[in-house]
């Protein structure tokens, strides 16, 4: 297998683990917002 194959396959690779890396985080930030702001109305 040529190396420039490799490579791209690689960067491939790397670039969809970033991607759900991104989106795990978003969300689990947006979770957290979310459940704070309802543990702030529970408060009030």
């Amino acid at each position: 297998m040529e190396p420039r194959g490799l490579l791209s396959a690689y960067l491939q690779l790397s670039k969809s683990k970033l991607t759900m890396l991104i989106t795990a985080t978003a969300m689990n930030t947006g979770f957290v917002i979310i459940m704070g702001v309802e543990l702030k109305d529970l408060n009030l």
